[in-house]
Formats: structure tokens, C-alpha cells, sequence
């Protein structure tokens, strides 16, 4: 008989340490991993479970309002409410409640409140869902963070141990928030180091080029526009024909694209002159 008693009390031990590790694990994955609290599905999930519990609450608020006004005098409103809240007080914990048989016997109208609430405060979230940076975010964090730690903490019958995977999560998540805030002042640098450099850029005052310079690059620059000219000219994607029929002397533009000059005697004559008569 003590061997039996023995082996069921170590039977609970085991089924009841097992359980607790189970839950410690799980709190463990939700705090560290912080993609949980910023998933949408978290956030719709408690944000519904919120909805109809406040619901229930709400439906009881306003019919007590609205019955209170029936009432000639707030005091005994008052009466009425404080005796209510206490005999609902001794039902619940000096009586033994079936809920289970009550939810089976009102399951229909249950299921319907659960749909209206939940339908309800789910449109609520889709029209007020905040950004993935915004601080509504770090508060549902914040949130299961907290039932993470007391989930460890009473996840284990010894405290230390407890104490000690608490802060090995917390490490761990200073860990990836300290990543997080590097990488943040990197990119704030850069962008501060790139808007200096371009307002110092700015701020700088433009040099004009000489006379030499300018003859210098117009010849460099015409050579280099007129043999890409030719390249394309000669390549297979320029339509021969098309170009021929726009010229007016497709001679010319062939002597031009072979290296020769694009200026026949007389032009140059003119030009040799006109570049005279500015001189004087």
C-alpha cells in the first residue's frame, strides 16, 4: 500500500512537472520571439477575445442603466446594485455552477453573441488595424511578454531556476532589440552623412570653364556624339530607309558617317569668313 501510494504521488509529480515545463516552454517561445506579438493574427485573436468579453460586460452596464432609470431615488439604485454584486459574489464562489450544463442550454444564443461581438470588434480592428511600427504593436508585446514571464515563473516549483530562464530570455530579447537600435543609428548616420554631403555639394560654387577648356571639350564632345552616330547608324536596329527618306541629301550624310567632312566648299568658305568678320 505505501509503494502504491508512493508510486501515484510520483505519477501526479511527474504529470504535474511535465505540464509546467510544457507551459514554461511555450512562454519561453512567445517572449523571445518577438514576431508573435506583431503578427496580424495575434492581433485580431486577443483583439476579439477582448471585444466579447468587454461585450458581456457592456450588455450588463447598460440594461442596469437603463433600469436604474426606472428607479424613483439613486440611493436605492445603489442598494440594488450593491446587493446584486453580492449575491452574484456568494453564487459564484459558495455555489457549485455547472458551466458546462449552462453552456450546452444556451449554446444557440451564446454561439450568436460570439458571432455579433466577434464580427464586430473584428471590423473595429480592420478599420483602426495600427502600422507595423506603431506603438499599439508594443503595447500587444508588452502584453504577452508579461503573461510569458509570469508563465515561467510559476512554470517551475523552483524559483531560482525560474529567476535564471527569465533572464535568459530578457538577454536574449535585449540581445535582438540591441541589433535592432544598431542597425537603426547606422541608417540615421548614413542618411545625416549623405544629406551633409549633398548640402555641402550644394554650397560649393560652380567653376566656369576657360576658353581653352570650352574648345576642348566641344571638340570632344561633338567626336564622341558623331561616332556614336555612326555606331548606330551601322548597327542592325537603325532603319536604313526610314532615315533616307527624312534627309534631304543622303550623299552627304553617307561621306559624314565614312569620317569625311559634313561641310562642302562653299559652306566652309562662308564659315572661314563669317569667323572673320567676328574676330574684327
Amino acid at each position: 500500500m505505501a509503494t502504491q501510494g508512493y508510486g501515484d504521488e510520483l505519477q501526479y509529480f511527474n504529470s504535474s512537472y511535465t505540464s509546467k515545463s510544457f507551459n514554461m516552454t511555450h512562454a519561453t517561445t512567445t517572449i523571445v520571439y518577438h514576431g508573435v506579438a506583431r503578427s496580424r493574427l495575434v492581433f485580431y485573436g486577443i483583439s476579439i477575445a477582448i471585444g466579447i468579453s468587454i461585450g458581456s460586460v457592456l450588455a450588463f452596464a447598460i440594461s442596469f442603466h437603463y433600469c436604474s432609470k426606472l428607479l424613483p431615488q439613486k440611493s436605492v439604485t445603489n442598494i440594488i446594485a450593491i446587493g446584486g454584486i453580492l449575491i452574484m459574489t456568494y453564487f459564484v464562489d459558495y455555489r457549485p455552477f455547472n458551466y458546462a450544463s449552462f453552456l450546452i442550454a444556451n449554446k444557440e444564443a451564446i454561439a450568436i453573441y460570439v458571432v455579433i461581438s466577434g464580427g464586430l470588434t473584428f471590423c473595429l480592428c480592420h478599420t483602426y488595424e495600427p502600422g507595423p511600427e506603431d506603438p499599439k504593436r508594443k503595447v500587444i508585446q508588452w502584453i504577452i511578454q508579461a503573461i510569458a514571464i509570469l508563465l515561467m515563473y510559476y512554470g517551475l516549483q523552483l524559483q531560482e531556476i525560474s529567476f535564471l530562464v527569465i533572464i535568459v530570455c530578457w538577454i536574449w530579447s535585449w540581445q535582438y532589440h540591441a541589433t535592432k537600435a544598431t542597425a537603426v543609428v547606422k541608417a540615421t548616420f548614413k542618411k545625416f552623412r549623405k544629406r551633409y554631403a549633398l548640402r555641402a555639394t550644394v554650397n560649393t560654387p560652380h567653376r566656369f570653364l576657360t576658353q581653352e577648356e570650352f574648345v576642348t571639350e566641344g571638340k570632344v564632345e561633338t567626336e564622341k556624339a558623331l561616332q556614336q552616330l555612326r555606331d548606330y547608324c551601322t548597327s542592325p536596329e537603325c532603319n536604313t530607309w526610314e532615315i533616307v527618306k527624312k534627309l534631304k541629301d543622303p550623299k552627304r550624310f553617307a561621306e559624314l558617317l565614312y569620317g569625311n567632312g559634313d561641310l562642302d566648299d562653299r559652306e566652309l568658305y562662308r564659315w572661314m569668313n563669317d569667323s572673320m568678320f567676328d574676330v574684327e
